[in-house]
């Protein structure tokens, strides 16, 4: 850590450099993409809201039952989603695609499915409150001398570059 006052230099991690944001940005965009198409299938017989008249011309908005049970369908498969392949790769298809990785913060090793299910809900609950938590969590990175958001810094991870001639702290499992 540099003294009070002095330049930040780049944090060294030795599974490797950390990702740009623009790498993450990308990534997530790529995974929201193939979760926002898989989400839509699933969602799409049952539709989202049905809108009834009453009878006095009033509107009200209802829920379809189906469309509740395929919404928490959708949110279990993303969840599991990124869980499983940040806990087992450290990678999901956007983070393969930019050659990005988590790795934990304290040494650059694989992280638990815990800690990847832990940044998952932390990143879910930021974006529920209203939006306003999601974009603060995204853009924290920006300002951030690890370029971690606030789930990264829940979950203890970083996200670094994974190189081919880096090693692979997930080349275990």
């Amino acid at each position: 850590m540099p003294s009070y006052g002095g330049p930040l230099s780049a944090y060294s991690d030795p599974a490797g450099a950390l990702a740009s944001p623009w790498r993450r940005l990308a990534a997530i965009i790529i995974d929201w993409v193939i979760l926002g198409i898989v989400g839509w299938l699933i969602t799409l017989p049952f539709g989202q809201v049905v809108e009834v008249t009453g009878p006095n011309g009033d509107q009200r908005i209802s829920w379809h039952a189906g469309s509740f049970v395929a919404n928490l369908l959708v949110t279990i498969l993303t969840l599991a989603y990124f869980t499983i392949l940040h806990g087992k790769f450290g990678q999901t298809v956007g983070k393969m695609a930019l050659r990005t990785r988590v790795v934990r913060a304290d040494g650059g090793g694989a992280i638990s499915y815990g800690a990847a299910l832990l940044r998952i809900v932390v990143m879910y609950v930021l974006w529920a409150i209203c939006c306003v938590g999601g974009i603060v969590d995204s853009v924290w990175l920006l300002g951030d001398h690890r370029r971690q958001t606030l789930h990264d810094k829940a979950a203890k991870t970083v996200v670094v570059r994974a190189d081919t001639d880096a090693p692979n702290p997930y080349g275990h499992r």
